[in-house]
C-alpha cells in the first residue's frame, strides 16, 4: 500500500541518490552505487531514501528494494562496509562466523569488484574470481616488496604514486578474507604475518584494501589487529529464527554511521561458498623477514 506524501516538497526529495559519495572511486576504489525510484518498492521507500529531511536514509529493509542485489549494496553501504573497514567475527562455534565471512567476500567481489586473498580453501573457487593465497610464500615477498616500491616512489617524488604503479600492486583493491586468524593473529602467539598484515591494515586506505577477520573470542586477537577494528560481528546460531545464523555487525568508526543491524543467513543456502567442515591446521610456517635475511643454522663440523 502507498504512503500518501500529500504536503512533502519535492524540492526536498532528490532525483537520485549516490552511495557511498559521487568520488567514492577515488576515494574506496569501488564505482558509486546509483539510486533512482525504480529501485525502491514504494513513494514512501523513496521518500525514506531521499529526502534531504529524512531520518530513514539507513533504515530501508529488503521488502522496500526491487531487486536483490541492490538491497545488498545498500545494507553493506550502510553500515560502511566498503570504506576501507577491519571487521573482527566473533562468536561461539559453528554459530555461522566463516559463513558470515564467504558471504561478504563473495558480495564485496561481485558485487563491487574487489579482488580477494583468502587463508582458506573455497569449495568453489570460481565465485571469488582471481584468488590470492595468503600462505603463498610468493605472494607474501610480492606484498612486502609492493607496499616498499610504493613508499620509495612517494618519497622519491613526494607526490602520491602514480595510479598505474598502485594497480601494479598485488594487495590493490583487494578483500584479505582470514579464517585461520588463531594460527598467527592471537595475542599469545603474533608471527611476522601478523606484523605484516597489521602494517598492510595500517595502508589499507591508500590501496583500497578491506579486511574481514574470523576468531572465536574477538578479545584474543593481537593488539596490533584488533585496535585497527571499524567493525564487530557477533554471530549466534538460531539467535532468532530456527536454521538461520543471526549476525549482528556494528558499525564502531569515529564518525561512521554508529549503526548496527542484522543478518540473517540459512547455512544450507550458501554450501557453495564455504565448506562449514574443513579443518584448519594448527600452526603455519611463514617465510616473512622483513628484508632482513634468515640466519643460516651453523654446520656442525665433522
Amino acid at each position: 500500500m502507498e504512503v500518501s506524501l500529500i504536503g512533502v516538497s519535492p524540492t526536498r526529495i532528490s532525483e537520485i541518490v549516490i552511495l557511498p559519495k559521487d568520488n567514492s572511486k577515488l576515494l574506496y576504489g569501488i564505482e558509486p552505487t546509483i539510486l533512482t525510484r525504480e529501485d525502491v518498492t514504494s513513494s514512501y521507500a523513496w521518500w525514506k531514501l531521499a529526502s534531504k529531511d529524512s531520518p530513514y536514509r539507513w533504515k530501508l529493509n529488503q521488502r522496500d528494494f526491487i531487486n536483490p542485489d541492490t538491497y545488498i549494496k545498500y545494507f553493506l553501504l550502510s553500515l560502511g562496509l566498503l570504506e576501507h573497514p577491519v571487521i573482527l567475527v566473533g562468536g561461539d562455534p559453528r554459530s555461522g562466523k566463516s559463513l558470515f565471512m564467504a558471504w561478504y567476500t563473495y558480495q564485496v567481489v561481485r558485487l563491487f569488484g574487489k579482488r580477494a586473498t583468502l587463508d582458506w580453501t573455497p569449495p568453489n573457487p570460481e565465485y571469488y574470481g582471481k584468488l590470492f593465497d595468503l600462505w603463498d610464500e610468493s605472494f607474501q615477498s610480492e606484498l612486502e616488496d609492493g607496499f616498499n616500491k610504493l613508499s620509495l616512489i612517494e618519497k622519491g617524488t613526494r607526490k602520491p604514486a602514480p595510479q598505474e604503479e598502485l594497480e601494479k600492486f598485488i594487495g590493490y583493491n583487494t578483500v584479505f578474507s582470514l579464517d585461520e586468524c588463531d594460527t598467527y593473529g592471537d595475542r599469545q602467539s603474533q608471527t611476522n604475518l601478523t606484523k605484516l598484515i597489521a602494517r598492510i591494515l595500517n595502508r589499507r586506505g591508500h590501496v583500497h584494501i578491506c579486511a574481514i577477520e574470523v576468531m572465536i573470542d574477538i578479545e584474543r586477537f593481537a593488539p596490533i589487529l584488533y585496535d585497527q577494528a571499524t567493525h564487530l560481528v557477533d554471530c549466534k546460531w538460531q539467535g532468532h529464527i530456527p536454521g538461520y545464523s543471526s549476525i549482528l555487525i556494528q558499525d564502531n568508526r569515529k564518525g561512521g554511521t554508529g549503526l548496527s543491524k542484522y543478518l540473517w543467513l540459512k547455512p544450507e543456502n550458501w554450501v557453495h561458498l564455504w565448506n562449514s567442515h574443513s579443518i584448519s591446521q594448527l600452526s603455519r610456517r611463514v617465510n616473512i623477514h622483513f628484508g632482513n635475511r634468515p640466519k643460516k643454522k651453523k654446520e656442525e663440523d665433522n
